[in-house]
């Protein structure tokens, strides 16, 4: 933590220095600044938490964007399109390399942290990057960062079931397919599509397809742990395995292609190359009362069932309105349904989500934010759970101990360019 906040005073200092008043060095709602977070997450006593996980990737994604920002400062990169083009090939393989660590690292950390769920000891948790076994979080991130290493994990679970298999093979892939939401999200709510984002939207968006297709008669990948899992609790027969994998890859790139942030991806991209305008307004249809956004769309593998969620948004100058659905598509059947709701304000922000399963389990969350200087806000946010689709892939929830869940976090949030 203490790293971050070093990061965060000397950006401040930088930015500060460039400025000649408070009034001249960043206007909030700039398509360039880079957001980077820091929260009482990492103070989590867990061995291994993916949520903590997940907010270092985002700053590592953000620090790419920042990055990427000031190369793009260079005089000729308006007027050179050979300059631009070369400068957002190298920008796209450091990203594809960041965000390959970065995933890698918050995937098997999710393995490992539902693992510990369900009854394994942090002592027989090793991570694997290629041949070199390490035993923490941060060491297998380390030795991630300078190879193209595959990462894995082992662990123990004493008597494992069927559904803890399920859990424990799909935390990983939920992991960065949530990841790839909360980029979406990111989006809608800033307005536009940054073209640095590609890379960290797309990668973990289609992870399902991806393992599928690397090795699709793999009988120890993820997916082929999962399917199985399905089929030892009844959910599907031994001659669907092979068919259900394919499905998951397939709906993977169905969802992917239907879904508005990757045309704004394809359009940002596009926008950048030609115009050198590094982002594209969010896509949508414009009504008397705000923008209704392209839906966005992701394939979830829970433990008993697969499913298919739906996310839209109706933004205004002050509002932004959410209507999510989830229903299964395979396995057993359920469907969850949630609205939620934000108000801006030029200073602070208040967002409320209810989320509410047809078995009977409900979830509420809350988030606030507060912009102290014209660089930095803090934010909090607090989330009670007895049971969710949502729920279960963060808490890894089993039916016999469905309860009452919560989340509470407090945090700082810096935007420089």
């Amino acid at each position: 933590m203490k790293s971050l906040l070093r990061i965060f005073l000397i950006l401040f200092t930088l930015n500060s220095a460039q400025a000649e008043s408070i009034d001249d060095y960043i206007d909030i709602n700039d398509p360039e600044l880079a957001n980077f977070r820091v929260s009482t997450l990492q103070l989590s006593d867990k061995p291994v938490d993916h949520q903590t996980l997940k907010e270092w990737y985002h700053n590592m994604v953000e620090l790419n964007k920042y990055v990427y920002g000031k190369i793009s400062q260079h005089d000729s990169y308006d007027d050179s399109y050979k300059d631009r083009l070369g400068i957002m090939i190298a920008n796209t393989l450091a990203g594809y390399w960041i965000t390959r660590t970065g995933y890698n690292t918050m995937h098997e950390g999710a393995h490992a942290e539902a693992a510990i769920a369900f009854g394994s000891s942090p002592d027989d948790i090793t991570y694997y990057a290629g041949d070199k076994k390490v035993k923490t979080i941060g060491s297998l991130f380390l030795n991630l960062l300078p190879t193209p290493a595959r990462a894995a994990v082992s662990y123990s679970v004493p008597d494992m079931t069927a559904m803890e298999d399920a859990v424990i093979s799909s935390a990983g892939l939920n992991a960065q397919t949530e990841f790839s939401r909360d980029r979406a999200f990111e989006s809608v709510y800033e307005g536009y599509f940054h073209h640095t984002e590609t890379p960290h939207y797309l990668m973990n968006k289609i992870i399902n397809a991806v393992y599928y297709y690397y090795d699709p008669d793999s009988s120890s990948s993820d997916l082929h742990s999962y399917v199985s899992a399905l089929k030892d609790q009844n959910m599907i027969t031994d001659d669907e395995l092979e068919d259900t994998k394919s499905f998951i890859a397939h709906a993977s790139i169905l969802t992917t292609l239907l879904s508005g942030r990757t045309w704004e991806a394809v359009n940002a991209f596009s926008n950048e190359l030609l115009d050198a305008k590094s982002y594209q307004e969010t896509l949508g249809f414009n009504t008397p009362i705000g923008k209704v956004t392209w839906p966005e769309f992701n394939v979830f593998l829970n433990k008993d069932n697969i499913s298919i969620k739906t996310d839209a948004y109706l933004v205004n100058d002050n509002f932004i309105f959410g209507l999510s659905g989830e229903t299964s598509v395979v396995g057993f059947e359920e469907s969850e349904y949630s609205a939620s709701v934000m108000y801006r304000h030029e200073d602070w922000s208040l967002r409320f989500e209810g989320i509410y399963n047809t078995q009977g389990y409900t979830s509420y969350s809350t988030e606030a934010k507060y912009q102290v200087t014209e660089n930095f806000s803090v934010f909090a946010k607090a989330k009670i759970d007895d049971g969710t689709l949502a729920g279960r892939r963060q808490f890894f929830l089993m039916n016999q101990e469905f309860k009452l869940e919560h989340q509470v976090f407090i945090g700082i949030e810096g935007r420089f360019k």
